[in-house]
């Protein structure tokens, strides 16, 4: 059993939510902690930060199907000299650490 809580995750604006087993909907993540202030407020790295927060937030939301997908890869692809499988390899590891 894993220690983060079990997908699907969904972005729900900069959001990232998902479910406890009895159905209650947590907040997981926010990608919206970064702002600009005083003279930066509204201008070019205020818009980039608040587009890439949607993309960061859309990013982890997929996180657990992606986790999924790359341990069902391991099942049917092994070449353990391949750098695909060491890199599918290393980013589980990554996910599994504690």
């Amino acid at each position: 059993m894993s220690k983060f809580t079990a997908g699907p995750w969904r972005a729900e604006g900069l959001d990232i939510m998902g479910e406890w087993e009895d159905g209650e909907s947590i907040t997981i993540a926010n990608c919206g902690a970064t702002r600009f202030c005083g003279d930066e407020a509204g201008g070019p790295k205020d818009k980039r930060m608040k587009a890439e927060d949607k993309a960061n937030a859309a990013l982890i939301s997929a996180a657990p199907d992606m986790y999924e997908a790359l341990k069902g890869i391991l099942k049917v692809y092994y070449n353990p000299d391949g750098p695909e499988y060491k890199a599918v390899v290393s980013a589980l590891k990554k996910a599994e650490a504690l």
